[in-house]
């Protein structure tokens, strides 16, 4: 009963269902497993008796499957699909969490470059002092246009390289989950 390796995916779920747990947040196959055993190792402790349809199929489906290979192939492909699907999904979010950081910072240093822009249009110096304090501000405001074009080339660069990250690890999962074809 504590062994957990002949379990597909699925059906480690529907046992953390069936026991009230989410597999939420479970990424990999480990994951669930722990997740699967803490939650049997917290029942046994509590005295709680052990319920769900899910703890008679830890065979992979029964005597079914192993009559029927298409079967067992469809449950062992769900399985890789659901790893790789939560795998790409918490890809995603660190992308998304990373672009929305940079668009963030590029929006504060356009809105930045716009009110410098604006004071220096705003104000037309009479004095000579105020012609040089002019000149000041326009080359902070060249200054912030360079850190402005600098911080695009690092959005895109860094777009870039997550981008091929995503794509070496998408790779490298679909090469390390490949299955033997039945015979």
């Amino acid at each position: 009963m504590a062994d957990v390796s002949g379990m597909s995916v699925r059906d480690m779920k529907e046992e953390l269902a069936s026991l009230g747990e989410s597999a939420s947040g479970c990424v990999e196959r480990s994951e669930i497993e722990a997740r699967l055993l803490s939650v049997r190792q917290r029942g046994r402790d509590q005295g709680a008796p052990q319920a769900g349809p899910a703890g008679g199929r830890q065979g992979g489906g029964g005597g079914g499957a192993a009559a029927n290979p298409a079967a067992s192939m469809a449950f062992a492909l769900q399985g890789v699909f659901d790893s790789v699907g939560g795998s790409f999904n918490g890809v995603m979010n660190k992308l998304t969490t990373k672009f929305d950081d940079l668009d963030a910072r590029l929006d504060g240093l356009e809105a930045k470059r716009q009110q410098v822009k604006d004071r220096i249009d705003s104000k037309q110096p009479t004095t000579p002092l105020g012609r040089l304090n002019q000149l000041k501000a326009e080359a902070g405001a060249a200054e912030l246009r360079e850190k402005l074009r600098e911080t695009r080339k690092e959005t895109y660069e860094g777009k870039k390289e997550l981008a091929g990250k995503v794509q070496k690890e998408s790779a490298s999962m679909m090469q390390g989950m490949a299955l033997p074809l039945p015979k």
